[in-house]
């Protein structure tokens, strides 16, 4: 919202708790279509969007691949640093555990995640639409 776009969040079935969790904390202006489209729908939506914010997914990949503007969030899995693309920015922060391909050892709490900060996050996806010039007018 602070950087004029909408926020869609997408994912499967699995990942309503989350989703909740995110929509709860955008407020009103979060439209929640978790579990709610299949992939040919997802990827619609995607090839459309202004900026594309996600975890090391499917979905953030087709992001990527359809050059929309892209902050892809990389904790516990390895990750490419360099998308070699000027839409997409990675944000990883190596630590001693990191990456532990989802076998976490700091007890489930996914420090690696969570040393991303939003500020961080925020100042990134407004990097990455004014480079692109997806940010709203």
């Amino acid at each position: 919202r602070e950087i004029g776009v909408p926020v869609v969040i997408l994912g499967g079935p699995g990942d309503r708790s989350m989703s909740e969790q995110i929509a709860g904390l955008a407020g009103a202006a979060a439209i929640d279509l978790t579990g709610r489209t299949g992939l040919t729908q997802a990827a619609a939506i995607i090839s459309e969007a202004r900026l594309l914010v996600g975890v090391d997914t499917g979905l953030t990949h087709m992001g990527i691949a359809f050059s929309r503007p892209t902050v892809a969030l990389f904790g516990s899995t390895c990750p490419y640093l360099d998308t070699t693309r000027d839409h997409a920015v990675v944000l990883y922060h190596k630590l001693p555990c990191s990456p532990c391909r989802r076998n976490p050892t700091c007890n489930g709490r996914f420090d690696c995640m969570a040393a991303i900060t939003v500020d961080e996050v925020m100042n990134t996806a407004l990097e990455v639409t004014q480079k692109t010039g997806q940010a709203a007018p």
